[in-house]
This record gives C-alpha cells, sequence and structure tokens, in this order.
C-alpha cells in the first residue's frame, strides 16, 4: 500500500482520538441501558448483552492481579491443562510441515493452525453470531473473486474490508441505539429467536451465560475458592 507515511499517522491519530471518545460515549450508554442484563438482576432472554469482553478482561485481571498465574495454572491448580495447548500447538504444526515435505504436490501451507486455533478460541466466550456471514464473506471474495477476478481484487479489497468494518460497526452503534434501548428503554424491542439460534427450555438464546469463566461464575469466588 503506497500510503504517505505523514497522511498514514495523521489518520491513524485522529483515528486513535475519535475513536476512543465514541468508545467511551457507548461504553457509558450501553452500561447504563443494560445495566440489569449485565449483573443478571434483569432478564436477558435473548442473550444480547452479555457483556463478554468486559467479563474476559476482568476474568484477566482476576487471574494476574488478585489470585495469580499460578495460583490457577500451576500443576496443583484447576486449569494445569492449558499447558497442553502448546504441545497440541507445535505437534500439530510439525505435522502439516511435515506433510508439506512428504507429499508436496498438496498445499499443506494453506493450513494455518494459528489462525485456525484463534478462530476455534471464540467458542469459548459463547460467540456463535456471524459465523456465517464471515465464511460466505470469505468464499466469494477471497476465493472466487481473488481467482476469478484478480484485477478488481486486487484494485477494492482493501476498501471492501475497510468498509464491511466501518458498516458492522455503525450497525451495531444504531441497532443498539434505535432496537436495545440505548436513547430510550420505549424503543427497545424484543429479538425474536430463530431456527439457527441456541433456544434452551429456560427461553434464552444464551446458555454460556452460566459458563465459569475462570472461577468467578455468577460471583462465586470466595477466598479462591467456587462455592456450590
Amino acid at each position: 500500500m503506497k500510503i504517505p507515511p505523514r497522511s498514514l499517522f495523521t489518520a491513524q491519530l485522529w483515528g486513535s482520538v475519535i475513536g476512543a471518545v465514541f468508545n467511551y460515549v457507548t461504553m457509558t450508554l450501553l452500561i447504563d441501558a443494560q445495566r440489569g442484563a449485565f449483573d443478571e438482576t434483569a432478564p436477558d432472554p435473548n442473550g444480547l448483552w452479555t457483556a463478554q469482553r468486559i467479563q474476559t478482561y476482568w476474568g484477566s485481571g482476576l487471574i494476574y492481579g488478585a489470585l495469580g498465574p499460578a495460583r490457577m495454572f500451576a500443576f496443583d491448580g484447576k486449569y494445569w491443562f492449558v499447558y497442553i495447548g502448546f504441545i497440541i500447538g507445535f505437534v500439530a504444526t510439525l505435522i502439516t510441515y511435515l506433510l508439506g515435505k512428504k507429499f508436496p504436490q498438496v498445499k499443506w501451507e494453506l493450513i494455518n493452525i494459528s489462525v485456525i486455533a484463534q478462530g476455534m478460541s471464540a467458542f469459548s466466550q459463547g460467540y456463535t453470531f456471524g459465523i456465517l456471514p464471515s465464511i460466505t464473506a470469505a468464499v466469494i471474495f477471497q476465493f472466487y473473486i481473488a481467482r476469478y477476478h484478480k484485477g478488481w481484487w486486487k484494485k477494492y479489497v482493501f476498501i471492501l474490508s475497510a468498509a464491511l468494518d466501518t458498516g458492522a460497526a455503525f450497525t451495531g452503534l444504531l441497532v443498539f441505539l434505535f432496537l436495545g434501548g440505548g436513547i430510550s428503554p420505549n424503543l427497545a424491542v424484543e429479538i425474536p429467536s430463530w431456527w439457527g439460534g441456541y433456544h434452551t427450555d429456560e427461553g434464552t438464546n444464551a446458555p454460556y451465560l452460566g459458563v465459569d469463566r475462570c472461577g468467578a461464575a455468577g460471583g462465586k469466588w470466595t477466598s479462591g475458592t467456587l462455592k456450590g
């Protein structure tokens, strides 16, 4: 990408400043409007307001701050098995490397274990939406158009990527403001369940809300032990 360094730096600087302001304002509005769903004092049958990323940051702060990683990941800790992931990642990468040497006619180098593992890690946080649209967009633009319309792909793929990211961000903001009660609770609508969602007998599309996150599900962490 032939972008003048000064213009690139200016754009990144303004983007960081504006993004920080909008992120803070949005976060404040969202917390004030959906506090009951976040702290489980109000129902959230569709599982739209889980504060999952904030919970992830909170869990990380708990692990590496209040408790310490040794207490969590030592071999006598609750999550010692996390270390096995390093071995699995190394072995899986080594297998694809050896297969590439043994069968060079097969493009084993296209199997990226790091990318696959990163995608799989999203499921532990309960994210199930957006997968089908992501796969569809990837097949259309990164396979079909990249292979059969190379000129168009080279010229517009970066613009398209930025447009999709921006459109998703604005759509999420507008849905929150006008459909999720961000401006007024009177504007909030109940999102219906659909055939592709995970709908439990309790009437929620978010069965992962009760998942034990770092031993602190439902505020049950007390003195290093999990009650119940």
